[in-house]
């Protein structure tokens, strides 16, 4: 991996003249904020080759924050996408509005709602139980061990009876045009990507500029390494006079 930095930050440097500030963000520890420096980087790359018109941005986003809209076979990056249109993978949403199917008695969900009356408060939406009841997350607890599931991960949303399985076997079969649209980002209850490295899958989202509500699906560990194979795969190499 070290190698895989060294070569980053030296294409980086020479070919795309980050800053020591640049560099230093670009290998902080692995998350959002290492990723969203790529990003920006990634986004240049593809200004000074000629691969995409990658604004440079300013404001919000600060120096190339917006991203550019750009594939290849190695990866995807799209700007934030304001256009509404019915079809749009990164705008829409699944025109059918598929409702939710009634949970059976003896399902989690409908023994946690008994839990959330007899603990919280009616709200217009629904039961509110504060966070650190200790009595409800204690019963919350049991209910878990009763069932058979994990109650570290998931604990506000189980289902042990089938419905929500269903739901998603018929969001998933769904052929309205939001879905059709979406092609090979059809992945459950999901927007098209901000950003896609195909080989490995790892995935990014962001709300209208890179580094603001960031969501990432994928092992950040890999991320020099899609980086760099990126990088190369629109031409970005050693030795470039650019």
């Amino acid at each position: 991996m070290s190698k895989v930095r060294d070569e980053v930050e030296s294409l980086a440097r020479s070919v795309l003249g980050a800053s020591a500030d640049d560099i230093q963000f670009l290998f902080a520890e692995p998350g959002e904020d290492s990723i969203s420096e790529g990003l920006r980087l990634l986004t240049k790359a593809l200004h000074v080759t000629g691969a995409a018109n990658g604004e440079r941005g300013g404001l919000f986003g600060g120096d190339w924050g917006y991203g550019a809209n750009f594939e290849n076979d190695t990866f995807l990056l799209h700007r934030y996408c304001w256009c509404e249109r019915d079809d749009c993978p990164w705008c829409a949403g699944c025109q059918n509005n598929l409702p939710s199917l009634p949970h059976g008695p003896q399902c989690y969900q409908s023994r946690l709602e008994l839990l959330r009356q007899r603990h919280g408060t009616k709200e217009e939406w629904g039961w509110h139980v504060p966070s650190d009841h200790p009595k409800y997350e204690r019963e919350k607890r049991a209910l878990c061990s009763d069932l058979g599931v994990n109650f570290e991960l998931g604990n506000e949303v189980h289902c042990t009876c089938g419905a929500d399985a269903e739901w998603r076997r018929q969001f998933d079969a769904c052929q309205c045009a939001w879905h059709l649209g979406r092609d090979q980002f059809r992945w459950p209850a999901t927007s098209a990507p901000n950003f896609w490295h195909k080989p490995t899958g790892f995935r990014v989202n962001w709300y209208k500029y890179i580094g603001r509500g960031v969501e990432v699906a994928g092992d950040s560990d890999d991320w020099p390494a899609i980086l760099l194979d990126c990088l190369h795969s629109i031409g970005v190499a050693e030795g470039d006079d650019r």
